[in-house]
């Protein structure tokens, strides 16, 4: 197969015949983020880690080759492409507080914690293209947005809902998730408004989110205990040990943010353990 420089041999899975040759597809045609999921998907997680890995290490540090403006959203968004073909979405630092670089990569290491695999991979560097330093995350080229699905097909998955509650992110519409048809799951993107520290409302007055934001707020102050999910992504939540979320999170988005994002934590416990305990 046509592996990127220096991917080492275990990009070579043994999988059954059912989606080896999906596999094959996804890394014949540089879609390795899509190849990791779909490993993650049929459990074999010590291989998607380890890929995971590689790919966070050259979405940091190759080359980029071309960018091209793209349209939508209230940032400025560009579709810059890597040396080997992988592509990514780069928002350079800027004043519009919803282009926060930290909490776009905030959201992707806090879905590696819990194992939740929703959002794609998500790096801070810098682009030659570019004077400031912005997040870089990778683009998933044949996934469409929400908004552009059936009414009835837009329900967020209850990853994403617990993903939203931890972050505390009140910017979740249709239009800032996705759906791959490939493996049949929603991806969590724009995720800049999350993992922020108390005052955002204040702050980002003047920009049009803030009304939806603002209609959101109540969804936000206590986890629905009804909602159903994977049993082990509350043990993993359950066993986050603080020290590791401080170690983590308080160099990239601050102290009184990693702090609400604790108090989440243990607010999402408390609603969930009567059914999980």
């Amino acid at each position: 197969m046509n592996t990127p420089n220096h991917y080492p041999s275990l990009v070579e899975v043994d999988l059954p015949a059912s989606i080896q040759q999906m596999y094959e597809t996804f890394i014949e045609d540089h879609k390795y983020q899509e190849a990791i999921w779909l490993l993650h998907i049929h459990g074999y997680s010590k291989e998607a880690a380890s890929f995971e890995q590689w790919l966070q290490q050259y979405m940091l540090t190759a080359n980029a080759i071309s960018k091209e403006v793209l349209g939508g959203g209230a940032t400025n968004t560009y579709l810059v492409t890597l040396a080997n073909g992988i592509a990514g979405v780069f928002k350079p630092k800027q004043f519009n507080p919803s282009a926060n670089l930290n909490s776009e990569a905030g959201a992707y290491r806090l879905d590696q914690l819990l194992n939740l695999n929703i959002v794609p991979c998500t790096v801070i560097r810098k682009v030659h293209f570019f004077k400031q330093e912005g997040s870089f995350q990778y683009f998933v080229a044949d996934a469409q947005l929400a908004s552009a699905l059936e009414k009835q097909k837009q329900i967020k998955p209850v990853t994403m809902c617990l993903l939203d509650f931890l972050m505390e992110n009140r910017d979740r519409y249709a239009g800032n998730y996705m759906y791959l048809e490939s493996l049949n799951k929603m991806i969590a993107i724009d995720n800049g408004w999350g993992l922020r520290g108390n005052g955002i409302i204040e702050t980002i007055k003047g920009f049009f989110i803030d009304r939806r934001a603002w209609k959101q707020r109540w969804g936000q102050m206590y986890f629905p205990p009804d909602l159903e999910f994977d049993q082990i992504h509350f043990f993993k939540l359950r066993d986050l040990e603080k020290s590791v979320i401080l170690e983590m999170f308080i160099p990239l988005i601050g102290s009184i943010a990693t702090d609400r994002l604790l108090d989440r934590q243990a607010k999402v416990l408390e609603a969930l353990k009567l059914s999980y305990l």
